[in-house]
């Protein structure tokens, strides 16, 4: 009995033993993902520098480094963890997804040699290429049917253990496309519809966290985008309707951002069928791209054109915020069209985002037009563009002898005026130099007070106690 309760007392010995490796090891990993989440956090600053489209490249550049080391070794350390507790895979899903994007936007918009020495990819989170299915025993070679299936099935197996790095996937998904180049095949549907949705989702994340459109990133659009979309732009010139419209719903479901030229140019297209589903599909993949090939493709032509221009920039706006930021200044080039119709339309999109359109009226006063650009002035409060009035003083509240720059310093001053105390912050710093006679003029009707030139504490002051709760 006592060797009995010797060798219990043993046991429990090494259980101890045991459970205390086991604490410190627990212990360790959740310290990699406190380690990793602070990381996260530390590069959100230098994430958001770097994705400042208002700052010069050469600003940029430092950030954009900085965040990049920050967000490697995060994801280093989220891999670390997730290698250990697999079960927590889903939970932090949102998290380590929105790293991944972060840190693939970084390098996306990094100059060629830039990041690419730091750029080593964990082996764990590196996917085999799809393996080539073997022959059976003294028979053929499988056909591209079966190789595709093996292929897709690759992939999908990659993306089951690695949910969370989208840009992988999304890498993996656009290589068999271009790879298995058969449309009608039901695996390219498959592999196109979960590029879609992986590039969707990219989007998102990365317009949430970043506040910027993906597809304004100056990475180039990849070598296997390309070839899978030059595919099917072979079968848009197609004598047969449904093989045409097949090639467009494809290339809508990619989601791909070299998509948007085609399916922007096949808007106008007499078969008003195959016309609707491009017009869809560039309504869903969206972003700063589509705008700007519908200004490429029809800003100069007959106003039947514009119009169907005008229409996708309607359905464009309704998709949310982000996408009536990505559409602004695009809309806001037709505001300059001479066809008079497609103008006001322009106007009228940009007054119905609100102060989202007021980058594009901020365009539309590049008009040679003197009534145009004084009604730009005017659609500035009705869209309440508060912003705009920073634009408004430094280019139109000074001294001029151009024509007609006295009506719009009169439109300006009777602008921002309408605006009141909102428009305060936005033109202190044009109290100064050749804007500083009008501003102090406009500012002593808005606050009440006697503004001189330069005196911007004294409006600052006003400003910390009659700033409107809403204000910007």
């Amino acid at each position: 009995m006592p060797r009995m309760r010797k060798g219990i007392a043993v046991w429990c010995a090494k259980f101890c033993v045991v459970v205390a490796i086991c604490g410190l090891a627990f212990a360790a990993e959740d310290a990699s993902l406190v380690e990793a989440r602070k990381l996260v956090v530390e590069a959100r600053p230098f994430v958001e520098t770097a994705n400042d489209v208002d700052l010069d490249m050469d600003d940029r550049r430092a950030p954009r480094k900085e965040a990049f080391k920050r967000l490697k070794d995060a994801r280093s350390l989220y891999d670390k963890y997730l290698d250990a507790n697999p079960a927590q895979e889903e939970k932090l899903d949102k998290e380590y997804v929105e790293m991944m994007v972060l840190l693939h936007g970084i390098k996306k918009d990094s100059g060629l040699g830039e990041l690419e020495k730091d750029d080593d990819a964990p082996p764990a989170t590196t996917p085999p290429a799809p393996p080539a299915p073997a022959p059976a025993p003294g028979g053929p070679a499988p056909d591209a049917a079966e190789r595709a299936k093996q292929g897709l099935a690759a992939i999908r197996e990659f993306e089951k253990a690695h949910p969370g790095d989208l840009p992988q996937i999304q890498k993996l998904y656009a290589a068999f496309l271009a790879d298995f180049p058969e449309p009608a095949a039901p695996e390219y549907l498959e592999a196109a519809e979960r590029l879609g949705k992986v590039s969707d989702r990219i989007k998102s994340v990365f317009q949430t966290a970043a506040k910027r459109d993906f597809d304004s990133l100056s990475g180039s659009d990849t070598k296997d985008e390309k070839a899978f979309v030059f595919n099917l732009t072979s079968d848009l010139a197609s004598k047969d309707p449904e093989v045409k419209k097949r090639a467009a719903r494809l290339l809508a479901a990619t989601r791909s951002r070299p998509a948007t030229f085609f399916l922007a140019r096949g808007i106008t297209d007499r078969d008003e069928d195959f016309a609707k589903i491009c017009h869809d599909g560039l309504v869903a993949v969206g972003g700063t791209s589509a705008g700007e090939n519908l200004v490429k493709l029809f800003r100069d032509t007959p106003k039947e054109k514009q119009h169907a221009a005008m229409a996708a920039f309607e359905e464009l706006v309704k998709k949310g915020p982000f996408e009536a930021v990505n559409q602004s200044r695009a809309i806001g080039r037709f505001t300059l069209s001479n066809e008079g119709p497609v103008a006001i339309k322009a106007f009228e999109i940009l007054v119905s985002m609100g102060k989202l359109g007021g980058p594009g009226l901020v365009v539309a006063l590049d008009s040679r037009d003197l009534g145009k650009k004084k009604f730009a002035i005017s659609k500035m409060v009705e869209a309440k563009y508060w912003k705009g009035a920073t634009v408004l003083a430094n280019r139109f509240l000074m001294e001029g002898k151009g024509a007609g720059h006295e009506a719009l310093r009169a439109a300006s001053i009777a602008a921002i005026e309408k605006m009141g105390a909102y428009a305060v912050p936005h033109v202190i710093d044009s109290l100064h130099g050749p804007s500083g006679k009008y501003t102090a003029v406009v500012l002593s009707k808005i606050t009440g007070l006697d503004i001189e030139t330069d005196e911007k504490q004294k409006v600052r002051d006003w400003w910390d106690v009659h700033k409107p709760k809403d204000a910007e």
